[in-house]
């Protein structure tokens, strides 16, 4: 371990993601596609419990997740671009995208629940809900 092998090495990122833009495309596609679905149940299960002030907080809370989405697969073709050419700057591209995720979700909420005033189970619900529809994405990827 002292020569930089083992757990601490930095393997590239590229042979984990090996993938065309055109497959990331896809997969970006098909998971913003179920979490909308996701988002517009719950949004129309709010509206028929509760009304429009709960179905429109549901959407935002969904929204935020689409758009925590849409930024990881934006930033995700940098990031694999990167590695291509240095793995350890491929790897910083990947923790940025984290923080930048955090930053985003966290003002996002913030801003609906605070300064929006939009109902909080309801924009929770919808947030949980697009999560949730991560877990349903793409189940299968296609090297290519």
């Amino acid at each position: 371990m002292a020569n930089g092998a083992g757990f601490y090495a930095n393997p590239p990122i590229s042979n984990f993601m090996a993938l065309s833009h055109n497959n990331l495309r896809h997969i970006a596609l098909r998971m913003v596609l179920v979490q909308v679905a996701f988002t517009i149940i719950i949004a129309v299960i709010f509206y028929l419990q509760q009304g429009t002030e709960f179905a429109l907080a549901a959407l935002y809370g969904g929204a935020v997740t689409l758009a925590s989405t849409l930024l990881s697969a934006w930033r995700t073709n940098a990031a694999i671009e990167a590695d291509q050419h240095n793995a350890e700057h491929g790897m910083l591209e990947f923790y940025q995208i984290m923080v930048m995720r955090f930053l985003l979700v966290v003002g996002l909420l913030a801003l609906g629940l605070g300064w929006l005033k939009l109902a909080p189970i309801a924009l929770v619900s919808g947030f949980i809900a697009a999560q949730v529809g991560q877990i349903f994405g793409p189940t299968r990827i296609k090297k290519g």
